[in-house]
């Protein structure tokens, strides 16, 4: 055995102990702040894919149509930066937006010249495709919501807790119960 009287032992034990729930509350604060960081990093890349897709759908509703090919280029960059930021369900919504602005951009280049033929019938799918665009314009807002949602809230600390209870307790007074 050792020398040592007992209780210095004892201190010696809790103090190890003591230093070791410190080191392990550090690191759950710590990979707290690093989660949330990373959270942040990916809403902020979200929502700034989410307002390229607006930006770049606005020469359409400006236009009437998708006039130039460097529009349809940036509706097609758009859609290529916010592809691998969700899931299938808005995937499938940027493909169909890739459709329609080659659509419009067919269209808008047909319909430069009205005695072109398949005039009427370019006219039509121009309208058609720019009718979807209001829809999907109304639906990307709900279709995105769950993924640009930034949930994450402060975590309330040791004294928050005690602090809630506490509110809880008093709300309980004897006076209350009678």
């Amino acid at each position: 055995m050792s020398d040592m009287p007992i209780w210095l032992q004892v201190v010696q034990a809790l103090a190890t102990t003591v230093i070791a729930g410190t080191i392990g509350v550090i690191a759950w604060r710590q990979w707290r702040t690093a989660h949330t960081k990373m959270l942040f990093d990916l809403f902020e890349k979200r929502i700034a894919a989410y307002n390229g897709l607006i930006d770049a759908m606005r020469p359409a509703f400006r236009d009437g149509t998708i006039r130039s090919f460097n529009d349809f280029v940036q509706l097609r960059h758009a859609v290529d930066g916010a592809h691998f930021l969700f899931g299938d369900d808005v995937r499938k919504i940027l493909k169909e937006l890739i459709s329609i602005g080659a659509t419009m951009n067919t269209a808008a280049g047909v319909m430069k010249d009205n005695t072109s033929p398949g005039y009427g019938e370019w006219v039509d799918k121009n309208h058609t495709a720019l009718v979807r665009l209001i829809e999907i314009m109304d639906e990307l807002p709900a279709i995105m919501e769950d993924y640009l949602s930034f949930s994450e809230k402060k975590v309330p600390t040791f004294v928050d807790r005690l602090r809630e209870r506490n509110k809880i307790r008093l709300s309980y007074a004897d006076d209350k119960q009678r």
